[in-house]
């Protein structure tokens, strides 16, 4: 059984370990060592990288209570000395993601009494699941306050061991399912949660607590959440685009919602004149699409491209097409088709929408003089006009 160093001191990153297994598996190469410093994906939280002798380790498992370190190319033998360390960077923020995650679900329970039924830490962002039906946005800020005082106020983060019956005595968060020695994570008074994770050793090394996005999930919130690193990172890539936008707009950064309001309200109304601009010029048109129609086992047809038109006039333009020419219309407006046919002739829109869903893999339908189909490319035309005539020359 592999001991796990980071269980007393998840702050190491640099460590000698021997090699008790080596093997591979599915084209990978596996490493179990006495002893390691490499946290496994477990718990909601994602595993360390790093290296072992030179080697990358780009995942890390658990089996039987052995911690097992995956590679591309062998690390050594059974017996073989190695060293490893751990990648510092990945450590810091899942670390600060997660004892942020144990603060956060503390106060909500503090707060409101509301239970953390699930826990993710990702990448880019953790997220707890309250097991809560709604949550007022005065709620949500007052807990992300309350978080982040208690990470000013550099609560000591500890380590405790205890065995079921300590165990018992502590106001834990929520009772352990384990039996034999368990492993308490203490933050101040304000929380003692069973955890096998890494955390800081500090609340003050988080930094920043964010909460970015509140969701509902199976009859639940689930609230999503920056921590440290992954704050600094959201904040300058945030003010990197509104420093840009507020310079372009020449104006102050807390000007730019009163600006952007002004831009879309605008640009509304000016949309509202360009449809009533494509209406006027819509029987133009229609006349001039027109004397462009083909025809094909007896039907007449257009098939063109057009650009910047309200997507309800482009329907409009296609059946009134359609009646025009007394045949097909299929007009392709970015990356959908618009199909009008004519209700004189033996044949309705919505067939011709499940034909080209057979044969070119795109969704839609409609009915008998209007369909559409989504999914379309720009620059095919000519194989959409391809697949239109082959179905009238089927007829």
């Amino acid at each position: 059984m592999t001991e796990r160093l980071y269980y007393k001191d998840p702050a190491l990153l640099s460590f000698e370990g021997t090699i008790i297994e080596a093997r591979q598996f599915n084209g990978k190469h596996l490493t179990v060592l006495d002893k390691t410093a490499f946290y496994p994906t477990s718990g909601g939280q994602p595993h360390d990288k790093g290296l072992l002798n030179s080697v990358a380790i780009f995942d890390v498992t658990e089996s039987d209570g052995n911690i097992q370190h995956i590679s591309d190319s062998a690390v050594g033998t059974i017996g073989d000395r190695v060293k490893g360390e751990v990648d510092s960077g990945r450590r810091k923020y899942f670390r600060q993601l997660h004892t942020a995650q144990h603060i956060l679900s503390s106060v909500f329970i503090e707060l409101y009494d509301f239970q953390t039924v699930s826990v993710h830490l990702g990448e880019d962002y953790g997220a707890i699941e309250l097991k809560q039906p709604s949550l007022e946005d005065d709620q949500l800020l007052q807990a992300e306050q309350l978080s982040n005082e208690y990470i000013l106020q550099s609560l000591p983060v500890e380590i405790i061991f205890a065995d079921e019956q300590e165990a018992q005595k502590l106001p834990l968060r929520k009772k352990p399912s384990r039996q034999g020695t368990i492993r308490i994570i203490k933050i101040g008074e304000i929380d003692y949660s069973a955890c096998g994770g890494t955390h800081c050793s500090n609340s003050s090394e988080i930094g920043l607590i964010k909460i970015i996005n509140v969701e509902k999930q199976r009859n639940n919130i689930l609230i999503n959440f920056l921590a440290g690193t992954g704050a600094k990172k959201d904040y300058d890539k945030r003010f990197e685009v509104t420093d840009r936008l507020s310079k372009q707009l020449t104006c102050a950064v807390d000007e730019l919602k009163l600006r952007f309001d002004k831009i879309i309200e605008e640009n509304k109304l000016y949309r509202q004149q360009l449809v009533q601009l494509q209406k006027e010029l819509l029987p133009i048109k229609i006349k001039e699409a027109a004397a462009a129609s083909e025809s094909s086992n007896g039907i007449n047809y257009v098939c063109m491209e057009v650009d910047s038109m309200d997507s309800k006039l482009a329907a409009n333009f296609a059946t009134s097409l359609a009646d025009n020419i007394g045949g097909i219309a299929l007009i392709q407006l970015e990356e959908r088709i618009i199909i009008g046919v004519c209700e004189t002739i033996d044949i309705e829109a919505k067939d011709i929408a499940r034909r080209f869903s057979s044969e070119l893999n795109l969704k839609g339908g409609g009915g008998k003089t209007m369909a559409q189909l989504g999914g379309t490319l720009k620059g095919q035309l000519n194989k959409y006009r391809e697949v239109l005539v082959k179905i009238l020359n089927e007829r």
